[in-house]
Formats: structure tokens, sequence, C-alpha cells
């Protein structure tokens, strides 16, 4: 999975991810971003590089994950 996301102002935003098996929740996570300002020749207001943040994102579930899975 992928997105983007170009915030209205910079400032610090909270990214909350979670997998589900129907209802119940298998792992979540969360994680504090800090947006600056860009580039004022860019169209939109500021953005971050979700690429990277996903990508932490998903090693941080598939971790907690694994952890899980181990403690059931």
């Amino acid at each position: 999975p992928g997105m983007t996301f170009t915030f209205p102002e910079s400032g610090d935003y909270t990214l909350s991810a979670r997998f589900q098996n129907g209802g119940s929740s298998i792992v979540e996570a969360e994680f504090s971003l800090s947006v600056e300002a860009g580039d004022e020749n860019e169209e939109g207001g500021e953005s971050v590089n979700w690429g990277m943040v996903l990508a932490g994102v998903m090693a941080g579930l598939l971790i907690g994950f694994l952890f899980f899975r181990k403690r059931s």
C-alpha cells in the first residue's frame, strides 16, 4: 500500500495504522510526524515522504505482529 498526502500546514501530526482480522485488531502502531514548511514554489501545502513513513509503519507492524504471534 502507498499514499500521498499534502498537509495544509506545518506542525506535529500522528500517523496510526493497524491490521485487522474481521472485527479484531491484530497489530497496531502509531508514529509521530513533524512536518516542516516546503518550498514556496511547490503547489499545495507541506508534505512528507510517505514512502519512508510507510516503510517504517510496515516494519513496525511486522515486528509487532511477529512479537504478538510468539506470545500467543
